[in-house]
């Protein structure tokens, strides 16, 4: 049975530009690597796609996706506020070219989720995308990200779960459900998750930076500083990795070497955008929470994209008692990182492989 959405997109289908199409999927390409550089050749070649079909809405999407990106934690390379109002701008430029245009509207949810803090609005763009394409996989992965941080962790382990389905030899969704397990507080299924996109491509920067990260959470420093050190020459110094680099120092006790990649991160921060709450998070491994309240007040005046997670964020679990961590929170307009979500072991005990 067709639905009346199905109708209205048959009705809505146009001939697209062999020349076009090609562009947008060598952009699709360069925007999956996920690098600063490689998500410029992106924009390049989503605006080849529209230099030949300027009625492309496709590209205004992938160019939407490569500002939020660039954006977002993932590489924050921009400063949100540089970064996300181009995404929403060519997310609606898409839709306002084609209504029925999932992939656009989960370029708007993810702009609304990460940047504007509209968490109804951005639940309903997310659910409006994935019921007129419902086999878009980075839809069901950012959905996913939204439902962690809103504490709907089996929502958002069925929807990294049906990314994966969609996509199984795709290394961000592959990384993605990983990063769901480390948020629901399950290092083990995490690390193990992670170990498969190594397997996959040993020189991609993203596997190395996650299995290092959840090597710290469980206290495997010199594992983790290992994976993190390797995550760093792939980035070619590229401040997220250096910062979670610095984070492991400090677990592990390395306070000096942790207060170096502090320095460095101040420094780099004169010349480009360097996440606050990065730092904060560094600080907070060193036992310093003064310091790291100091960095998530900039933080959130930044609008960095790691706050639409801060109650779920395994990181600073050692500042949620303090009565400073809930009223970020609050501000942010989350749900309570005291509100029972996760069991006291840090797990959900229902959710299942």
């Amino acid at each position: 049975e067709v639905t009346a959405d199905e109708r209205a997109r048959f009705a809505s289908v146009r001939r697209v530009n062999p020349q076009a199409h090609d562009a947008y999927l060598r952009g699709r390409y360069y925007w999956n690597k996920r690098t600063p550089d490689n998500l410029q050749k992106a924009i390049s070649y989503f605006q080849g796609a529209l230099e030949i079909d300027p009625a492309y809405a496709l590209a205004y999407a992938g160019i939407a996706d490569c500002y939020s990106v660039l954006g977002s934690w993932e590489v924050g390379a921009l400063a949100p506020r540089d970064a996300f109002p181009r995404a929403k701008a060519a997310a609606q430029k898409a839709l306002e070219i084609d209504s029925t245009l999932g992939e656009a509207y989960a370029s708007l949810a993810f702009a609304r989720h990460n940047y504007d803090w509209d968490w109804d609005g951005a639940d309903r763009l997310y659910q409006r995308a994935l019921q007129l394409n419902p086999n878009y996989a980075t839809g069901h992965h950012w959905y996913s990200h939204y439902l962690t941080g809103m504490g709907r962790t089996n929502e958002s382990h069925a929807e990294a779960l049906r990314a994966l389905e969609l996509d199984p030899l795709d290394l961000i969704t592959n990384v993605h459900l990983g990063w769901h397990y480390l948020y629901a507080g399950d290092i083990d299924r995490a690390i193990a998750q992670f170990r498969i996109p190594r397997e996959m491509d040993p020189n991609w920067m993203g596997s190395h930076f996650y299995l290092g990260w959840a090597y710290a959470e469980r206290g495997n420093h010199g594992d983790a500083i290992v994976e993190l050190q390797t995550a760093v020459k792939l980035l070619k110094g590229a401040p997220w990795g250096l910062t979670m680099l610095g984070y492991a120092y400090a677990k592990a006790g390395k306070r000096a070497e942790a207060r170096q990649i502090i320095v460095r991160l101040t420094t780099l921060a004169k010349e480009r955008y360097v996440s606050s709450y990065e730092i904060a998070a560094i600080y907070v491994g060193l036992g310093e929470k003064e310091s790291a309240f100091q960095w998530l007040s900039r933080a959130y005046e930044e609008r960095s994209g790691w706050l639409p997670y801060v109650n779920v964020e395994p990181r600073l679990k050692p500042l949620h008692s303090d009565p400073r961590f809930q009223e970020l929170v609050g501000k942010v307009g989350l749900p309570s990182a005291s509100a029972g979500r996760i069991a006291s072991n840090g797990v959900t005990p229902s959710v299942q492989p």
